[in-house]
């Protein structure tokens, strides 16, 4: 007996050496040795192998693992809940969180926390609500990955009814807790709620310090944005990244970029988010200047995308080459945008690209550009019909209708209909979906009548709107282009 536990700690040692070095072959290795020996796989070992294909994604041998095992235990049937959960197979998460025997603590919490993560904040509200409807004991786990939830879905009111049920019930408010309900309360627009928690805090590390100059940036009290970031005791690349973004994302690119400098000269290290934000900053800057200074911000945009690889050793991704691309379409060098778009590694953002330089091959009449955009898309999303609709409007804009009707024909070949569009905006925490062409809203009519006010204003400097809601020069009418 003594020696089957040292050989079952030996393995379990070695798993965990495989896990940790993200070596799966040396865990395969480890599995068919206990196969080929014919040796007993307890629930200890078991548990142990299912948590290592979980961690390597490979969650359908995780499963026969799972089934293999005669004897399972609350820890077996959790951690593999865990893995689906934190792998995004919610429907298989699910339904084996409704198959086990006995739920406790730790499987509401891998539910709750797999759902947060991977975006799907209403359905780790639903989770905690029939925690709750359970009696179930909530303990800080459950707490963090709540708050996160509605911070990211805006719900201050459950926010802080979940906060008050955290005090109530006297959860463990430890920095991570705390560090999340700040984080949740800056999200949700709540910027005092937040310093009161920030104040509370009688310790704070660098993510309190961030999450707060955050919270001030989204609400645009930048002064305040900026005092929290000089008392600081310690910055890193992620503070000071989130102020360089907080001052783009509140129009003010220069202040940004002179951010960005001084990060540079206090010797920080920069990322591949720091960029983003700097490259967006030139974008934004190019769009509200004067087309003279447009060569300039593109001239920068280049510099810094070369500094990235060459000074810091970031590699360029995908999404700063959209950005790029943004700006050469602007600017009209159409050319070097697509042949930029070819020279870049693929990735998600690869979309995007040419999504954003079939819009520019639009505002500048460029059709021979626009096709090869365009085709590109629809390799790229054959089944977007969007598209399509986009080409045609290429073709409408330069008065080739021919083209423009073939472009649709071709749709309607593939069995392809554009979808309805349709936004939303949340007005205090309340959501409201408006529909193309839809009379649904309870306002609509005092809606439409700020639209043909806005319409008049648009017209009065020089615009007009075409019917897909875009603004092309008027060629006949006198008018200018913005």
């Amino acid at each position: 007996m003594k020696e089957d536990l040292g050989l079952d700690y030996f393995f379990t040692f070695l798993i965990s050496k495989s896990i940790k070095s993200k070596n799966l072959n040396l865990g395969l290795l480890l599995h068919s040795q206990f196969i080929k020996k014919a040796l007993t796989l307890r629930p200890f070992i078991t548990n142990h192998l299912i948590a290592m294909y979980s961690k390597f994604n490979e969650i359908k041998s995780a499963q026969k693992a799972f089934d293999e095992l005669h004897v399972k235990n609350s820890h077996s049937w959790n951690i593999l809940i865990s893995g689906y959960s934190q792998n995004g197979y919610f429907d298989s998460a699910c339904k084996l969180f409704d198959q086990m025997p006995r739920r406790n603590l730790v499987s509401y919490n891998s539910l709750i926390s797999g759902f947060s993560q991977h975006g799907f904040y209403k359905e780790s509200v639903l989770v905690f609500k029939k925690m709750l409807k359970e009696s179930m004991i909530i303990d800080s786990c459950t707490g963090v990955g709540v708050v996160g939830a509605c911070g990211s879905l805006g719900a201050l009111r459950f926010l802080c009814q979940v906060h008050g049920f955290m005090v109530v019930y006297g959860l463990d408010l430890n920095l991570i807790v705390y560090n999340a309900l700040i984080d949740a309360y800056g999200k949700c627009g709540d910027v005092d709620s937040a310093h009161r928690i920030f104040n509370r805090m009688s310790e704070r590390d660098v993510v309190s310090w961030t999450s707060m100059v955050v919270a001030y940036a989204k609400v645009s009290r930048l002064e305040d944005a900026i005092r929290i970031f000089k008392e600081m005791p310690v910055k890193n690349t992620v503070s000071w990244t989130s102020l360089i973004t907080g001052f783009a994302e509140n129009s003010c690119g220069n202040e940004a970029l002179n951010l960005f400098r001084q990060m540079l000269e206090e010797g920080e290290q920069p990322n591949a988010y720091t960029f983003v934000s700097v490259l967006s900053v030139c974008a934004d800057l190019a769009l509200i200047g004067k087309a003279c200074s447009h060569a300039g911000l593109v001239t920068e945009g280049m510099r810094i995308l070369n500094l990235m690889e060459k000074g810091f050793g970031v590699t360029p991704r995908s999404d700063h080459y959209a950005i790029l691309i943004d700006l050469l379409g602007r600017k009209n060098n159409l050319e070097e945008a697509m042949n930029m778009i070819k020279r870049t590694p693929n990735g998600p953002n690869r979309v995007g690209m040419w999504g954003a330089l079939l819009g520019a091959c639009r505002v500048h009449g460029n059709l021979a550009i626009a096709r090869q955009a365009a085709e590109a898309l629809f390799e790229l999303e054959p089944n977007n019909a969007a598209r399509y609709v986009m080409l045609s409007n290429v073709y409408a804009a330069a008065r080739k209708w021919e083209d423009s009707r073939a472009v649709r024909r071709l749709m309607e070949e593939r069995g392809l209909r554009k979808e309805a569009a349709y936004s939303w905006i949340d007005v205090r925490n309340v959501r409201h979906e408006f529909v193309a062409k839809g009379e649904g809203h309870a306002q609509i009519e005092k809606i439409a009548e700020v639209i043909i006010i806005l319409v008049d204003h648009i017209k009065d400097v020089g615009c007009i709107p075409l019917r897909d809601g875009t603004l092309f020069p008027g060629e006949d009418d006198g008018f200018t282009a913005c």
